[in-house]
This record gives C-alpha cells, structure tokens and sequence, in this order.
C-alpha cells in the first residue's frame, strides 16, 4: 500500500504520524512523508530579497529536525519510509504528489476545531479531499481536541491511547461504502478494536398523518433491508476484526447522524465511502462526506476507489475519438 503522509511541522501532523505508527498493512507498506514549505510569490522583490536566505535556511533546519522526529515514531513501520520536502502551494503539492506516486491513501492532520475552522471553504483538508483521486484520512489526534498555540510545547498523548480502538463504518450498501468495507479489510487491527456497522435510515417527518400507515411500512421494510445488509458485511468483517457489531439509527440528515452516533460510541475513526470523481464530484465532496468531515469530533476515513495509473489509461484509451 503506497500512503502520502502530508505533514507541516504541527503536533496535529505529529498525532497523525502516531496514528500511521498504529496502521499495519497486511501487505508491503511504501510511506513517503511530504512537508510543503511556504514559499513568497515575488521573491524578486526588493523587500523579500534580504531575508528569504535566512527565512530558508531556518525552514529548512526546522524541517529537517521535524522529519528526524518523525522517523523515530515511524521506525516501527513495516516498510519503506521516505522523506521529502516540496515548496509551493499545499494543497496542489500534495495533490499533485499523491498522483505521481499513485498513492492509495493520503493522511493529514486537522487543525480546525472551532466552528469557524470547521465551516471554512476552501481549507487545505477540504480541497485535498474533495479533489484526491484516492483515499484520504484527516486525523484528529483526541490529546488536541483544544487548539494548541503554535509556539505551545505538544500535548503528551496518554500511554496506552490506541488510537483506532474504536472505528465507526458508515455503511448503506452503496459500491462506495462497499469499497470502505474492502479498504478497512487491507489492515491488519489489533485484537481489541471494535468496529460498529452504521446504518442510518432517513426519517420523513415533513409527511402528514394521512400517510402514517405508508410510513410505518417504508420504515419496517428499510429496517429490514438494513439488517439484511449488516449481517452480510459483518460476516465479511469478522474474517479480519473480531469484535464487530451493527447499529441502525433514523434521522432527517444522513450526515448528522453519523457525527452524533460516532460521538455517543466515543468513536476514534469515522469511515465511509465517497462516490468518487464524475463531473460533478471533481469540484464538490459529497454532501454527507463533507459534513462528516467537518463536523467529526474524531478522525476521519473517506474511502475512494482507487484507480491505478493503468486503469486510467485503459479508460482513456477506450474513449470514443
């Protein structure tokens, strides 16, 4: 499994290398580490030329004692770990490398925890998830659940936090959430990891009394064909994690949930599956994802198919002329 870990120096980027440390893949693992350096548009200008020497050469040491850091908590990886250092806008960087190593999943660490950083369009998060071609994982480490300043010394994570100890799978039968299902079973968990199957089934209050009877039975049905379809991927999960379980919950907005049954479970890790990149998806997540994403109080797993270089070759090469 090839995995992008874009980092920026933070102990939010350092909690996520500590959740990579957790992830063990069942086949060869190729970690490569980005760290995207700010660089000045103009540096022609008379006002930038005198300092960006020095500025770089502080960058550089900084992340150079960053990516040292980095290498003793990831020593336990079992694979290649390779480190890089790119310059330029974060996001198109990231992006950018993540195509030309054919990476399988992307993880960053979250910085927003206020309302307002969480609702801010155009992040770096949002635009990495919402344009990847692969899987992304925005960790939120649970030690920095308050902002830490960033001359602020990191908060200690506790000895014995395991960070994927408890993953919510979002699931509603979809070739998506089917691929979730799939890409959870590529990793080897530890034997105390729960996993609960979720299944959310939409309420239709805005209907009158009149159609209550029509309701009730859509309602039983869905529930039915709810179960049906847990049991069906708890029996495909068991092979690899032990303890799973299913959960059905109704609600008016899918998206919301999901967020308040990860946080009545003390989920650690959402997952659930994105529909992928048609016209409409390469410019917007889908609704349901992009709220999961900014409203999760704990990390989250957006599972896209992943189509290798060849595949999107074979495509283009069967387009009519």
């Amino acid at each position: 499994m090839k995995i992008l870990f874009a980092t920026d120096g933070s102990c939010y980027a350092a909690g996520a290398a500590r959740f990579i440390r957790h992830l063990q893949s069942k086949g060869p693992m190729e970690l490569t580490v980005l760290t995207v350096s700010y660089t000045p548009e103009n540096t022609s200008s008379p006002s930038v030329q005198p300092w960006l020497p020095e500025w770089r050469r502080r960058e550089h040491e900084r992340i150079d004692q960053h990516h040292a850091e980095l290498r003793e908590t990831l020593k336990s990886i079992k694979g290649t770990v390779t480190m890089e250092l790119a310059e330029g806008n974060a996001a198109r960087c990231i992006l950018e490398r993540a195509r030309e190593l054919d990476a399988d999943l992307i993880v960053m660490g979250a910085r927003g925890h206020s309302t307002l950083e969480r609702l801010l369009l155009g992040s770096l998060s949002d635009s990495v998830a919402t344009h990847a071609d692969c899987s992304v994982l925005i960790v939120r480490p649970p030690e920095l659940h308050a902002p830490v300043a960033s001359d602020a010394p990191c908060p200690e994570p506790a000895a014995d936090e395991d960070p994927v100890r408890k993953i919510e799978l979002a699931y509603d039968g979809s070739s998506s959430s089917k691929e979730a299902v799939n890409e959870l079973m590529r990793f080897q968990w530890p034997a105390t990891t729960e996993v609960s199957v979720l299944s959310v089934i939409p309420t239709f209050d805005f209907y009158g009394q009149e159609y209550g009877l029509m309701v009730e039975q859509h309602d039983k049905t869905e529930h039915e064909r709810v179960q049906t379809l847990c049991e069906q991927v708890i029996s495909s999960l068991s092979r690899s994690i032990k303890n799973v379980e299913s959960q059905t919950v109704m609600g008016d907005h899918v998206g919301d949930a999901i967020v308040r049954a990860a946080d009545e479970n003390q989920s650690q890790l959402i997952v659930l599956g994105d529909n992928g990149h048609g016209l409409i998806g390469e410019l917007l997540l889908g609704s349901t994802t992009k709220y999961v994403l900014r409203h999760a109080h704990c990390s989250v797993w957006i599972s896209r198919h992943h189509r290798t270089q060849a595949e999107k070759v074979a495509e283009v090469a069967v387009q009519p002329a």
